[in-house]
């Protein structure tokens, strides 16, 4: 698995969670450390600046799939090395699915994904918050300051 990180902590962190291959984005150029690999999927968050580089690193019949765009969602796409590479480029939101939608989907992780994953796969908790806290929480996810779960309590 590889991962881009902004700190030598975080990189220790994800190289604990599994990650093979770590790249800290403040000190080097993933697409430049990465490229010529071939990466079957790209899961990105960033977008904007992102986007070029993602598209460069997948290999032949590679997906792009995107779950947020915290750098903007404006991107210029060069349709003919989509084409070539014969990738797939999609993304996903929950906030505009409807709350039947979301039900079903909360019952489905519940009944088919946490057997699986449950003996596998443990979340990493930073630290919990009181509801009376979330400026604190909100503040601290802000900053990027922390590997792991931020938990708000109501």
């Amino acid at each position: 698995m590889y991962t881009t990180v902004s700190s030598e902590e975080k990189s220790a962190y994800c190289r604990k969670l599994g990650a093979d291959y770590i790249v800290n984005y403040n000190n080097e150029d993933f697409a430049e450390q990465w490229k010529g690999i071939g990466i079957d999927v790209v899961l990105d968050s960033i977008g904007g600046a992102y986007f070029d580089k993602n598209i460069s690193l997948l290999a032949d019949d590679g997906r792009l799939v995107y779950i947020n765009a915290m750098q903007g969602g404006k991107v210029e796409l060069n349709i003919f090395k989509m084409m070539q590479k014969r990738l797939s480029i999609t993304g996903s939101t929950l906030r505009v699915r409807d709350l039947h939608f979301k039900k079903q989907l909360t019952k489905d992780i519940r009944e088919k994904l946490w057997p699986v994953m449950g003996r596998e796969f443990k979340t990493a908790i930073f630290k919990r918050f009181s509801f009376q806290d979330a400026s604190e929480a909100h503040r601290i996810m802000e900053s990027g300051d922390f590997c792991g779960k931020l938990i708000l309590v109501f």
